[in-house]
Formats: C-alpha cells, structure tokens, sequence
C-alpha cells in the first residue's frame, strides 16, 4: 500500500503520526513536529527526561518518530508497521484502517477476557502486529522499523520523618490540591462514587474545594442498588455531612444502551454487563459536567500491600508486629491478615529463587485447572490456552512504599486500568480523570514510611487517618466493601430476552474459532438466566464468553468494511 509521510496531527483528542522508510527528510522544526493529548507538564519527551502528566506523544526527533506515554496513567499509545510505514495512534482504530486487508485478530486479546492475570499483566491488544507504548516510556522509531525505548527517570524527594497526625495531614492537603488539578478547565465536575472510604474521600475533597476555592461545581453521582456491603446508608450519612443530594443511577437505566458496552475503539471493553455506565454518564453530561473524577485504582497506591507490609517488618518489626494484632481488614479475618501480611512475605523472602519459581509454577497450574473446572463449555482452543505454560511478571516478595511509587510508574495494571478509563471517554464524551494518580500526589506517596501506610492497624491506614472530620466516621472506618452481584442481576434482567443477547449466546463465531462447545455453553446460560443471583460466581465465568463473542463478530463486520479500505494517512484518519 502506497503510503505519505503525515504530519503529527491532533483532531477531536486524537493524535497520529506516521513515517514511511522513503522519507527521508530531517525532523519537522515546527508547526507539525509534534502532537499530544492529555496533559504534558514538562519539558518535550526526549531520552533521559522525566515523563510526568497523563499525556501521549508523538513527534519526529532526531531522524525518528519518537512516541512517548506519560507515568502512571499516562495515556494509551499504539503503533503498527504498515508495509514500510510506521502508524502511531492514540486511538486503535486509526490503526485497523490503515492495516486494511492485513489486519488480524489477537487470539491472546480473546483469551484475556477470560484471565484477568492475562489482561492485567500483559495486556495484549486486539490486532496482531499492534505495539503498545508502556508508561513512562519512550520509544524511538527509525524509518525502518526498528524500535528503540527508554524508561523515563522518576526523581523522588526523601522520605518523611513525621508524627502519624502530621502525616496524615500533609496527605490530606496534597490529595486536596491533586484534585484541584484536575478539575482544572471544568466549570462543572461529576464525582462518581457510592459511599466507599475511597470515592467519599475523593467527594468530600471535591465539595470541600468548591466551597473554599470557588474550583469547578460539584455534581454527586451514584449507582443505585443493593446487596452485600450496601453503599446506599453509607452514601446517606456522607451527603447529609456535607449537605449535597446525589444523582442517583439504577442498573436498569442501562436498558436503553443495550449491548453497546462490550467493544469500545475496536477492543473488548466490559466483561460483565454495564451499560448502567452509559446511562450515568448520559446523565452526567445532561448536568452540564465536562469531566468526571474517579477514585479509581487508589487500592494500589495506598492499601494494605503485603510485600510494603514485609518491608515494615523488617526495619521495624516490633511495631509491625503490634499492628499485625490489632490490623482490621476487609472482608479478611485476623487470621487470614496474618498470615498475608506475615507469613506469605517472609516465606517468600526466605525461599530460594528456584524454590520461588516452582512455587509461583505449581500456583498458576492449579488455578488453570480450576479455572477449565468452571469453564466446563470450554472448547478445544480455550483449553489449551489455559494448559499453556506463560511467563508472568513476578514481584519481588518484599519491597517499600517507595519502590511500590516506582513500580508503579511503568505498571501494566494502572496502564489497563488507564486504557479502561479511556474508553469511557470514547464511548461517553467525558473526560475522566483519576486524581489518586496525580502526579505530584503519587511522588509524595513514595515519601510516606512504609508502616504509616498502615496507621491505626486499618486497611487504608493514613487514608483513613487524613479522613478525620472531612466524612463521618462511619463511612472513614467502614470495614465492608460492595459486591456488584446485585446490580448486574439487575442490569441483566432488562437483556434477558432481547434479540441481541440472545443471538450473541450461540456463541457462533466463538464455537467455530474452537474456543467455546456452543452447545454446552447454552445449557449453563439458560440454567444461569434462571437465577441470576444463585451463584455469583458465573459472572466472571459465563459473562466473558458474551463479551469475547460479541468482539469476535465486530472484527468480522469490521475487516469485511476495511478490506478494500486504502487510507491516506493524513490528519482525517483521527475521524475513522
């Protein structure tokens, strides 16, 4: 395919470049050297230059297309060799066109939807050939291919010597200014959440800067419904603290969105139903909101790790051994905190390597078996994936709060969950932000000791510390969480029966894939459809073949309009 240089361009917040192997021009000077989304707070990307914002890049420097994602939940980045071209997108259907009659399905993409580990881990995307730039990293392109990257420096301030209160204090502040920053260019904000210690934070926070600074106005919104660990009491004694009344979503609003949830910019999106989300955010945005904060992933940055754990036990194991006696977890007996915080760090830490490497070996042998036990309907091909050895990523059974900071930096998690987040924004028209990935709020993280994470022997310990006043403390020493179960009961009764669903159940294109036996799945979805709420579990099982079904047809239809499809890789590809 005959393909022209394109200027780094930006249109309706999406940027794209490309170089093809004849171009040999020097890099652009100006004007359409460059283009970005997100926010870019310092200097431009280049090798040995810190990467802070949730920006994307790309330009052309020094003889090569330079692409470059911010840290922690620097914005998604992709880039495909298209004949002797290189295509860069914020988007991956910029990417699908301009592969046209070469574009194939990422069976790894499919299996994902059924193994979180994969997912989280590895994140593979949906089109074979598709790379995926990793936050805090550059990459460097040269025309022919060939690909260069470099992890971005992260400089952290030493860590604190303070009082318990005095940090908990500081936290509070920098929490407050994080959210600040991201309201920033909006007249009105949503806040989502329902009542948990870490959305109500992110709500009272918001609120309160409203009510002190004049920053962006508030809109409160929340899911409606009940079941274990019910949000709604908790949401209650939160609102009448602060004086607001929550805009309230039922899972049964999402009725009017149908199906339109499961693939979102050409990638499987949700694994259960949640087009409840679509109705929110139609919602949100009739309120005139122009962005929406999340609290979303803070259990990473700030909860009860057990590898931080190990590193408080052994700078200060008397203390850390006090905790233990008196730490409160979620959903988790004192027992079972033990021997989590204790016992599975020190274990780790004493075994040799190779003991640690069969150890970790034996575990994912046995969850891939009990896995295939529940996916009783698994086809051949599924099979297999699960019986195949992978390389996962192990950490390192002990580390501090500090090196959980630069971990996080780069970490595939935070990048799914960003890419996730992202999608919404597709699907939805809204910003998202995450202001628990603030940056300058995670590099004062990496300044908090290891055991003050765990002030108090709570779960979220300082969180909850610098809480102290801001939400009642019902809700900051609330020690339940909510389970979805009731609201995707709720949100599947209003499918059950439809056409679409119904059709997708067949499991078609998944049943001649070889990756799921039709007929054995159609048996377990009626006797599931029954009752819905009987075994919870069959969310995680039965919903992800809905999911994985509906992406395999949409690739179908999809490559069936691409194949005659020959892009000029000009700014107009950011509408595709």
């Amino acid at each position: 395919m005959a393909v022209r240089w394109a200027p780094c361009s930006l249109r309706q917040g999406v940027a794209i470049g490309c170089w093809a192997s004849n171009d040999s021009n020097p890099p652009c000077a100006s004007g359409s050297d460059h283009a970005y989304v997100g926010s870019l707070n310092g200097e431009l990307p280049a090798p040995g230059v810190e990467l802070p914002g949730d920006f994307a890049f790309i330009g052309r420097a020094e003889g090569r297309l330079r692409l470059a994602r911010g840290r922690f939940v620097g914005r998604p980045l992709y880039w495909l060799r298209v004949g002797s071209t290189t295509v860069a997108s914020t988007r991956l259907l910029p990417l699908a066109v301009a592969a046209g009659r070469d574009l194939r399905l990422n069976l790894d993409h499919l299996f994902a939807v059924f193994e979180p580990r994969l997912r989280l881990s590895l994140n593979p995307p949906p089109f074979l050939g598709v790379h995926t730039v990793c936050a805090n990293t550059l990459v460097d392109i040269d025309r022919f291919g060939g690909a260069r990257t470099s992890e971005g420096p992260l400089r952290l301030e030493p860590e604190l010597r303070l009082p318990t209160h005095e940090l908990a204090r500081a936290l509070r502040d920098e929490f407050s200014s994080a959210v600040a920053r991201e309201c920033v260019g909006a007249r009105r904000v949503a806040v989502l959440g329902g009542g948990g210690v870490d959305s109500s934070n992110l709500l009272a926070t918001a609120v309160g800067n409203e009510r002190r600074s004049g920053t962006a106005s508030v809109i409160p919104m929340a899911f409606d419904y009940g079941g274990t660990g019910d949000d709604r009491p908790h949401l209650r004694a939160l609102c009448s603290h602060l004086g607001v009344a929550p805009i309230r979503v039922a899972p049964s609003e999402g009725a009017a969105y149908g199906l339109q949830d499961r693939v979102v910019d050409g990638a499987a999106h949700l694994s259960v139903p949640g087009a409840f989300v679509l109705a929110a955010m139609a919602r949100m945005r009739r309120g005139g909101a122009q962005a929406v904060l999340v609290g979303e992933s803070s259990e990473l940055l700030l909860d009860a790790e057990a590898a931080v754990f190990g590193d408080f036990l052994l700078t200060q194991p008397l203390r850390a051994l006090a905790c233990a006696c008196r730490f409160t977890g979620v959903y988790e007996t004192r027992r079972q905190s033990w021997r989590r915080l204790i016992g599975g760090p020190l274990l780790r830490h004493a075994l040799p390597p190779s003991a640690l490497a069969l150890r970790y070996k034996s575990g994912r042998r046995r969850a891939a078996k009990l896995r295939l036990r529940e996916l009783d309907w698994a086809g051949p091909g599924l099979r297999t994936f699960f019986a195949t050895e992978r390389a996962y990523p192990s950490p390192p059974p002990i580390y501090s709060q500090r090196e959980r900071v630069r971990r996080l930096a780069s970490s595939r998690v935070l990048m799914a969950q960003r890419e996730f987040q992202t999608r919404w924004e597709i699907a939805c028209g809204l910003r998202v932000s995450m202001p628990y990935f603030d940056d300058d709020f995670v590099r004062f993280a990496a300044r908090i000791p290891s055991g003050a994470v765990f002030a108090g022997g709570w779960e979220r310990g300082l969180l909850r510390e610098s809480m102290e006043g801001l939400v009642p403390d019902s809700v900051r020493y609330r020690t339940d969480k909510a389970r979805p179960d009731e609201a995707l009961a709720e949100a599947f009764a209003v499918l059950q029966g439809t056409p679409a669903l119904d059709e997708l159940v067949t499991m078609r294109e998944l049943d001649a894939m070889g990756i799921v036996d039709a007929k054995r799945f159609s048996a377990a979805f009626e006797r599931f459809a029954a009752d819905p709420r009987a075994d919870p579990s069959l969310w995680g099982t039965l919903w992800p073949a809905i999911t994985a079904e509906a992406h395999a047809r949409w690739f179908r239809a999809f490559k069936a309009r691409n194949v005659d499809v020959t892009p000029s890789l000009g700014p107009s590809m950011v509408t595709a």
